[in-house]
């Protein structure tokens, strides 16, 4: 069983009934081939009126800004600048690995053992982050793709 799933211990919170919307929260695998699907459900989700948050690690936003995309918001994920994203809030995590290291599909066991052995701690803090945030709703469901 992925450590991804296993839920941590989170307290209810109180909100709004404004923000009494289904909450989903979106993790892909690190890899572009992955990322790419999960956004254009990221926003089908968010089209639809779900609360969306997209978590990616932070190797990946720093890639995509350095290929031209532009910040959404502070601690945010990058995007096209003509993606349509208001809706979705951005999050990262470190994958654990060192910043030069190359995450190619070359040095995919590395990438998916560092992942495995090091971000779900950031995903699970993460995780209590949104559960004790004020102005969000409770994370209603999780979707990761199989190399989480």
């Amino acid at each position: 069983k992925s450590k991804f799933l296993s839920p941590p211990s989170m307290e209810a919170q109180s909100v709004s009934v404004d923000e009494q919307r289904p909450h989903a929260l979106l993790f892909p695998f690190p890899l572009q081939g992955h990322i790419k699907p999960f956004m254009n459900l990221a926003k089908i989700l968010s089209s639809r009126g779900f609360y969306v948050t997209f978590v990616s690690t932070e190797f990946v936003v720093k890639r995509l800004a350095e290929s031209g995309g532009s910040i959404t918001h502070r601690d945010t994920m990058v995007c096209n600048k003509t993606d349509d994203v208001r809706n979705i809030k951005f999050e990262t995590v470190p994958d654990g690995l060192p910043p030069h290291h190359d995450r190619s599909t070359q040095n995919l066991l590395e990438l998916f053992q560092s992942m495995e052995d090091n971000a779900y701690i950031h995903f699970h803090k993460l995780m209590e982050k949104l559960q004790n945030h004020r102005e969000v709703p409770p994370v209603t469901f999780i979707v990761t793709d199989g190399l989480l």
